[in-house]
């Protein structure tokens, strides 16, 4: 069985017939795949070898592979009431002989792409390869995650994207300090929706590809995010400052 095909039965086989849950747990589905679509068009743009593209694909679609369970044991996306799953979804592939077919060099550097992915920082990669991928990874992530948050915001449903968060119209000061110092807001100090989508800014700044950010600037994901951020005085200074970032690079 094709890995993506063995990804699609086990994503499938968590369905519980509670709408509520399973909507949750097919957003997950199709994200999967729509970061594996990213990655591939990343890699091809940064004109990746064949090797490491096989394993930025398989890194790309094993990436959240623990997002299942999470949602069925804690009904929640947030790992901080629930588990780090970037760690959980590396452990489940090497459990559940996801990288069997790899060298041991290729599993190692898959691994190391799934894990950091949801990371403040990548941090020391254990061969270039390994920090290759997880930038790959976490570009993808973060282009289709923009997507989902897009789809979402008009119809403000699922709560559950947003972590629940109360959707009073500020920015903390700790997050707008975050996103003008061009570091990775703490979500633990997010207050409300506005905190979590205005700490989405900062990405731009956290792109590892010249492809990614071409293709940030090409959809103006930035300039759709911000349409939902309009009452809020500060956010078209640190949009333009994040667009102009991008340019420039």
């Amino acid at each position: 069985m094709k890995l993506q095909d063995r990804f699609a039965r086990y994503a499938q086989s968590f369905l519980t017939g509670d709408e509520n849950v399973d909507r949750n747990l097919r957003l997950k589905e199709e994200h999967t795949f729509c970061v594996l679509k990213e990655a591939r068009t990343i890699m091809q743009g940064e004109a990746v070898p064949p090797e490491t593209f096989l394993l930025g694909e398989t890194a790309a679609l094993l990436h959240d592979l623990s997002r299942f369970e999470q949602i069925i044991r804690f009904r929640t996306f947030r790992d901080a009431s629930s588990f780090d799953h970037g760690a959980e979804s590396g452990r489940l592939a090497e459990a559940d002989h996801w990288l069997d077919d790899l060298s041991a060099d290729a599993r190692r550097d898959v691994l190391f792409a799934i894990v950091r992915h949801n990371q403040m920082m990548i941090g020391d990669a254990p061969s270039l390869r390994a920090g290759q991928l997880a930038g790959i990874v976490r570009d993808a992530d973060k282009i289709d995650i923009f997507r989902v948050f897009l789809q979402y915001l008009p119809q403000n449903d699922d709560p559950e994207i947003t972590f629940s968060l109360a959707n009073t119209r500020t920015v903390s000061p700790e997050i707008l300090a975050a996103i003008r110092e061009k570091r990775p807001a703490d979500h633990a100090k997010m207050k409300n929706v506005v905190d979590f989508l205005a700490a989405k800014i900062q990405w731009a700044y956290d792109l590892n590809t010249a492809t990614a950010r071409k293709i940030f600037l090409e959809r103006g994901l930035l300039k759709k995010l911000g349409a939902f951020l309009t009452d809020v005085p500060e956010i078209p200074e640190l949009l333009q400052a994040a667009e102009n970032d991008l340019k420039q690079k």
